[in-house]
């Protein structure tokens, strides 16, 4: 199954007070989204697209660093749907489509577990859950590349996608599923919690 991942980067980063995008992630310093990159390449994307908004030019210098390719949101204010929107614009025709946002680190376990299943299950978007709980990234065939190419914040982006093609729910026992790193508390647990000590970030 070959497979294209679309990570929205764009945002200003205003609870966490730093670009997200460049926050030390790992035991080495490598930055969130060189490990997002990473991650999703061993996972079985052969095409990681980061959607570039807020800091542009720092964050595609990583990004293509890092080996993915840019396709920037000159719209970036207006909601994340037109980042997934302007993601997949870019995307090339694939048999599936991750969408992972760069502060939701994910193992190359994860998403690939996900593509295993949507390769062997319905053509429905496939999304991972823990104790009952849907997380990220959910996965979505190729064949509504161009229900992505369409979403906007007035039909509730990705949320009326889902509620069209309800998705299969695939359970795991890894609470991962449900990171996001929205401040820099959540920051500070996820990164303890993955690899056991918490870095300082510049007041």
């Amino acid at each position: 199954m070959k497979a294209v991942a679309i990570v929205p980067a764009a945002g200003e980063s205003s609870r966490m007070g730093f670009p997200k995008p460049l926050l030390p992630w790992g035991p080495d310093g490598a930055t969130l989204l060189a490990y997002q990159v990473a991650e999703l390449q061993a996972a079985g994307c052969d095409e990681v697209i980061v959607v570039t908004g807020s800091g542009s030019d720092a964050v595609s210098r990583e990004a293509e660093a890092a080996g993915a390719i840019t396709a920037h949101n000159e719209d970036w204010r207006s909601g994340p749907a037109s980042s997934l929107r302007r993601g997949a614009a870019a995307a090339p025709i694939r048999d599936a489509i991750v969408l992972l946002k760069v502060d939701q680190p994910r193992s190359r376990d994860i998403t690939g577990r996900l593509l295993g299943a949507l390769a062997s299950g319905p053509e429905v978007p496939h999304v991972p859950a823990y104790a009952g709980r849907r997380g990220h990234p959910p996965v979505v065939p190729g064949v509504l590349l161009d229900d992505l190419r369409a979403v906007d914040e007035e039909s509730r982006g990705l949320h009326r996608l889902m509620d069209l093609h309800p998705p299969v729910r695939v359970e795991f026992d890894d609470p991962l599923v449900l990171a996001d790193l929205n401040d820099r508390a959540a920051y500070e647990y996820w990164h303890r919690r993955l690899f056991g000590f918490v870095r300082s970030l510049p007041p």
